[in-house]
């Protein structure tokens, strides 16, 4: 199922991407993450893309930016993208089960409890929250899944972490489902 969400992000960014004769990337031509950025497209040698601004996930904007570096388009995806991914995870993944024996699972078990709908405003929460779209690739995507979810409060100071993790419920519940359906696909052995 994850890998249904995945494939929605990537249709929305081929979409939102037009080469100058009218065509679109294909889906599997966009990198996600990229090293600067939520995504990165290289476009063909000598070819201008330019990018529809109304290009959506499940009725939110999609980019909030999209830029040019060293002949590659990088693409940041919107504050409401994320928040419109955390919703669709928690509509069409199934609850994964307490009886899971995988730490990142249950520390985001341990921040579904907490309030809040949506994805905060912070550029590594959000960044594991894609990560976590993509763990059902490899045991390597799942292992930094794992670690992106562990340690994505980092960057906060932490007297305005207890704060935060107030707001992140919704998060930690799409973030457990995200990496409970990977699991089939990966070694129980790796993913520790």
């Amino acid at each position: 199922m994850s890998q249904t969400l995945e494939n929605e992000i990537r249709s929305a960014l081929s979409a939102s991407v037009v080469f100058p004769d009218g065509t679109h990337p294909s889906d599997a031509a966009f990198c996600m993450p990229a090293r600067h950025a939520a995504a990165s497209l290289r476009p063909p040698p000598g070819t201008l893309a330019s990018c529809a601004p109304a290009a959506g996930f499940h009725g939110a904007p999609l980019l909030q930016d999209a830029r040019m570096a060293g002949g590659w388009m990088l693409f940041d995806f919107s504050g409401a993208f994320y928040d419109a991914l955390t919703q669709r995870a928690l509509e069409t993944l199934p609850a994964a089960g307490y009886a899971m024996q995988d730490h990142a699972i249950n520390r985001m078990f341990v921040l579904s409890r907490h309030g809040g709908g949506g994805c905060p405003r912070v550029p590594s929460v959000q960044r594991a929250l894609l990560l976590c779209v993509l763990a059902h690739q490899s045991a390597a995507a799942y292992a930094r899944a794992a670690h992106a979810v562990k340690s994505m409060l980092y960057s906060v100071p932490p007297r305005e972490r207890p704060a935060l993790m107030e707001t992140c419920g919704a998060l930690g519940g799409a973030c457990a489902r995200l990496l409970s359906a990977a699991i089939p696909g990966v070694s129980r052995t790796q993913s520790r």
